[in-house]
C-alpha cells in the first residue's frame, strides 16, 4: 500500500491498536497522577472528603503513526484537492491519537514534534512543514487547544530519527504560562 493513499480498515485498526498501546502508557501515566492526588485528601478510614477535579498534566503527549506527506508530494503535484485529500486524512488520524491518549484540553504550549522516519530518503525540511499544520488543526479540533495562534503557542521543536518499522510523529506539549 503506498503511504498516500487512504488507509484500509485493517490498517486503521492496526494503528489503533498500536495507539492504544502508546497512549494507555500515557493514560496510566495520568491516572497515578489522578489517584496520588485523590489519597492526600483522604481520610484516614480511606474516604474522600471532597471532590477535586483531576489536575491538568503539564506534560502530554500522543503519537501518529504512518509518514505523514512531504511538502514535496503536495506542492509537487500542484493541486489543491490532493492537499484538501491529505489535510482531512492526517487530522483524523491525529484526532483518533489524541483521543485513545486521553489528554486534558490546555491554554498555552510549546511543542515537541519527534519525527521518526524509515530512512533518509526526504529532508527533515520536507515532512515538517505542512505535517505541522495537520497536527496544530487537529489539536485545534479536538478540543486540546483553544486556537493555535500567538497566544496559545509559546514555540515548538522539531527533532527527528530514523526506526525502520515504526515511523510517525510523537507529539509532546509542554503548558507553559
Amino acid at each position: 500500500m503506498s503511504r498516500h493513499q487512504p488507509w484500509s480498515e485493517e490498517d486503521l485498526e492496526a494503528a489503533k491498536q498500536r495507539m492504544m498501546v502508546r497512549g494507555g502508557v500515557i493514560a496510566r501515566h495520568n491516572n497515578k497522577t489522578e489517584r496520588s492526588a485523590d489519597r492526600s485528601n483522604t481520610t484516614s478510614a480511606g474516604v474522600t472528603a471532597g471532590a477535586i477535579p483531576a489536575p491538568s498534566p503539564t506534560i502530554q503527549s500522543f503519537f501518529v503513526p504512518g509518514m505523514m506527506p512531504g511538502q514535496n508530494i503536495i506542492l509537487g503535484r500542484a493541486t489543491r484537492w490532493l492537499y484538501r485529500k491529505e489535510k482531512k486524512l492526517w487530522e483524523a488520524k491525529a484526532l483518533l491519537a489524541i483521543l485513545d491518549a486521553r489528554l486534558h484540553p490546555m491554554k498555552r504550549v510549546h511543542i515537541t514534534l519527534g519525527w521518526v522516519e524509515r530512512n533518509k530518503r526526504r529532508d527533515p525540511d520536507n515532512f515538517t512543514g505542512l505535517s505541522k499544520k495537520f497536527l496544530l488543526d487537529a489539536m485545534v479540533k479536538s478540543g486540546i487547544l483553544p486556537d493555535d495562534g500567538w497566544d496559545e503557542i509559546a514555540g515548538w521543536s522539531d527533532r527527528w530519527h530514523l526506526e525502520k518499522d515504526n515511523p510517525g510523529v510523537m507529539v509532546t506539549l509542554e503548558e507553559r504560562a
